[in-house]
Parts: structure tokens; C-alpha cells; sequence
């Protein structure tokens, strides 16, 4: 897994120049009128003041510790992450919230080098086995588990389902005739990223078709940029690790009929 500081220089800089202007922290006081009587004690709101903090008052906190104590980069890096965004001044304007975009910003391009330069390996003859998958216990409430009709379809009486999207893959796989085989992924089939594991939700056999499918989240919507950041990332990795498995095929479906394409 590598990435070029230099390249996240540059994107963290050009991330945090095109942040929104930054305003000044402004602090509100709310009077209440309070009443007691048998029934307890009510309250009501009779006045609320605003006043922006004048930049007299602001204490500007130690930027480096602030930033390496949020993501692991050297102080030069941080540097010249500030430096070339152009946005230092905010630093006088509103010091907490310019550094917790900063930080933002350099943990969202930093996360995004990692996943772009993480490279799996197969060790030895290593091979997914159907054995790695069976006699999983699940401690779940009723509702939450899918009641498998088809027995023949899969190795399980009842699948854990975590949306109404998973359930309706589920449902499709039992529907479909061109489903041989499928299985909701447990817990312990995990996969290292530099995000934390990632679970895929499915495996899928087809009729004819001797490759194995692992699906990814199935959501309700393929638009990546709808997607949650670090989600979206971990579905990369997954395509990077699934790429080294011959007769394996990593897929990011909503419906069965997208594996056929």
C-alpha cells in the first residue's frame, strides 16, 4: 500500500482551497420565563441574542499538534498543505472549524491514495472454500431474518437481511430460475482495507456459469457519489482483492438480472 506525499500535497491543498468561506464563530443566549405551579414547573422562550465572536477573542490553538493528532502525516506535509491552499488567514476568522475542515478534507484525499495504491496478493493456492461458510449461529430479532422457502438454493433456514433492498435481492435469488446457488456472507468473511474490514453482503452461483459471484453492498441506488465515502471505498478494495481469485467475480448490484451482463 503506497502513496506519493507530494500527490496529497496536492489534492488536500486544492480540497481545502475550495472549501466554502469560512464565518465567524457566533454565540447565542436564550432567556426562558419559568412558571411553577401544582402541575410542575413550564418554561418559555422570551428572547434569544446572537453576537459574533470578535477576532480580539479568539485563541488560535497549537495548528500542528491539533492536525497530527487527527490524522498521522508529518508537520512539512501539514505545511505545505496550508500553504498552498491559500487559506491560512481563515485560521483568525473561525479557528476550530477551519481546522476541523482541514482535517476533513487531508483524511478524505488521504483515504482515497490509500485505497488507489493497495494492492492484494494470493497466498500460495489459496481458494474459497464453501466450508468457510457453514454452520454460522445468528443472534438476531425475527424481523430481521429472511425465511428461506427454496432449501435447496442455499445452506441456510434464515438469513440475516439488514434493509428492505437486502431482503428483495433475497427474494430474487429464491424467484430467479437462473440462480443456482446463493448465500448471505457471515460475519467472519471479512476483508482487510486500510478503512477497516469489509464484508461484501452475497455469494451468487448462476445456472451454467462455473464463476462464483460475490456481490457488494447492494443498495438502492449504482450512483457512486451517493454512496458513503468510506463505504465507497471499501467497495474498491474489494474489487482489487476479488481480481486475484481466478473464477471469481466481484459485482455492485441492486437487482439479480445485473449479474448477467
Amino acid at each position: 500500500m503506497q502513496y506519493s506525499t507530494v500527490e496529497l500535497i496536492e489534492k488536500a491543498a486544492t480540497a481545502v482551497k475550495n472549501r466554502p468561506p469560512i464565518a465567524r464563530p457566533m454565540l447565542t443566549a436564550q432567556k426562558f420565563s419559568l412558571s411553577y405551579s401544582a402541575e410542575g414547573v413550564e418554561g418559555e422562550l422570551v428572547d434569544i441574542a446572537r453576537q459574533t465572536v470578535e477576532a480580539t477573542n479568539i485563541t488560535i490553538p497549537n495548528v500542528y499538534t491539533y492536525i497530527q493528532g487527527k490524522v498521522n502525516i508529518t508537520r512539512r506535509t501539514i505545511f505545505e498543505i496550508l500553504k498552498q491552499s491559500g487559506r491560512v488567514k481563515d485560521l483568525t476568522v473561525n479557528p476550530q472549524l477551519f481546522l476541523d475542515n482541514v482535517v476533513q478534507k487531508i483524511h478524505i484525499v488521504l483515504h482515497q491514495l490509500m485505497v488507489d495504491g493497495i494492492k492484494y496478493e494470493k497466498l500460495g493456492n489459496t481458494e474459497y472454500e464453501m466450508r468457510l461458510f457453514e454452520n454460522e449461529e445468528i443472534e438476531t430479532y425475527l424481523s430481521n431474518l429472511f425465511k428461506v422457502t427454496k432449501q435447496e438454493k442455499t445452506i441456510y433456514n434464515y438469513m440475516p437481511v439488514d434493509s428492505n433492498i437486502e431482503e428483495k435481492f433475497a427474494q430474487e435469488c429464491e424467484a430467479d430460475s437462473k440462480v443456482k446457488f446463493y448465500f448471505k456472507l457471515p460475519r467472519g468473511f471479512k476483508i482487510p482495507t486500510p478503512l477497516g474490514n469489509y464484508i461484501p453482503d452475497w455469494a451468487v452461483i448462476l445456472e451454467n456459469d462455473q464463476r462464483l459471484y460475490f456481490v457488494a453492498e447492494t443498495k438502492p441506488t449504482l450512483n457512486n457519489e451517493l454512496l458513503r465515502g468510506i463505504e465507497d471505498l471499501k467497495i474498491e478494495c474489494g474489487k482489487k482483492h476479488f481480481i486475484e481469485f481466478d473464477g471469481v467475480t466481484y459485482r455492485q448490484v441492486t437487482e439479480v438480472k445485473q449479474l448477467y451482463a
